[in-house]
């Protein structure tokens, strides 16, 4: 496997350093990072006629070489404390008394926010064109199409293409072929002996969450501190799409009446599953003690 990997750490204060500050850690699009092997390790589990650790030919690994199935080309994470202006100190009600001051005094906000950009996945022909344990990839006839998240009239949930039937009328030049809607893009079975274009040559849905969270801190004595934490994990309640690939309605077959849909369980959140056993991706909310001594 060859990985290369460029990450940019950068460290940006605001004008109230003491107060406030935020740190991104990135890759830039310039010169992203990228991850590459010779078949598939996203999951463990045996080998299989459909699954990408599976290769197409033993003897020759350079026909599966693509993009590893974890590959993140662009990954952003930003996290942010703020401490809010009020009490005694601060820039608003400076002389509080120490009793106003418990109450509007010594609050603050943090935030992270994090983005990756969609793992690759193949489509696949759904037919054993090459040999009896691999299932060959799809053969792309005009502009590859990429596709996005769409809904489309009547298909339960997102898909990443809108595509009409596969052709089976022998005299249709794009016979075995599914055609994306309105563009030049064929899917196809590719003829008997052939493998398609290969592995890994589209991309899934891309990720983002943004957590947040308020704290006020109590004084106790000057030994004995307690915090209250009011969090919430996936504040905007935002659903991330599961990759085709491991949809729980969703197929990157060609043939298959659900090909490139992404349905319907959202992809879980690493934050919401420290609190919800089964990792649920909706947005989650809790409060906190916290005692500093």
């Amino acid at each position: 496997m060859v990985t290369l990997i460029t990450t940019v750490c950068s460290l940006l204060r605001v004008a109230d350093s003491k107060r406030a500050w935020i740190s991104a850690f990135l890759t830039p699009l310039a010169d992203p990072l990228t991850s590459i092997d010779p078949t598939g390790a996203a999951t463990g589990g045996g080998l299989s006629s459909t699954n990408s650790r599976t290769p197409t030919d033993i003897h020759n690994w350079r026909l599966d070489r693509a993009l590893s199935d974890f590959n993140n080309t662009h990954v952003l994470l930003a996290n942010m404390l703020y401490e809010l202006p009020f009490g005694k100190g601060k820039r608003v009600a400076s002389s509080a008394s120490r009793w106003a001051n418990e109450i509007i005094g010594r609050w603050s906000f943090t935030g992270i926010f994090a983005y990756q950009s969609g793992e690759p996945y193949s489509i696949t022909s759904g037919s054993l064109t090459t040999n009896g344990a691999h299932v060959s990839f799809a053969q792309v006839r005009g502009p590859l199409d990429k596709g996005h998240v769409q809904f489309v009239n009547g298909v339960e949930g997102p898909a990443m293409y809108n595509v009409g039937q596969l052709i089976t009328n022998p005299a249709d030049p794009n016979y075995n072929c599914v055609n994306v809607t309105g563009t030049q893009t064929f899917f196809c079975i590719p003829p008997p002996g052939q493998n398609g274009n290969g592995r890994n040559i589209v991309q899934g849905p891309s990720f983002w969450n943004l957590d947040s969270g308020l704290l006020k801190d109590f004084g106790i004595t000057e030994r004995f501190k307690l915090q209250l934490r009011a969090e919430v994990f996936n504040v905007l309640n935002h659903a991330n799409w599961e990759n085709p690939r491991n949809a729980t309605s969703g197929s990157p077959s060609v043939q298959s009446s659900i090909f490139a849909r992404t349905c319907c369980v959202a992809a879980s959140l690493p934050a919401s599953a420290t609190v919800i056993a089964i990792g649920e991706p909706n947005r989650v909310m809790q409060l906190g003690l916290k005692l500093n001594f």
